[in-house]
């Protein structure tokens, strides 16, 4: 079993890259915020 996490930088880029192709196509975008964070501190 892989227990390794991505980088925060390449999750970071990929979450904006999918934010910026759904808006592009039209997506209505809706987040709800998690109590706890990420590996890196970062919200999930």
């Amino acid at each position: 079993m892989h227990s390794e996490f991505p980088t925060e930088s390449s999750y970071r880029d990929q979450r904006e890259q999918f934010l910026t192709a759904a808006q592009t196509a039209g997506a209505t975008l809706t987040s709800y915020a998690h109590p706890r964070c990420g590996p890196f501190g970062e919200p999930l």
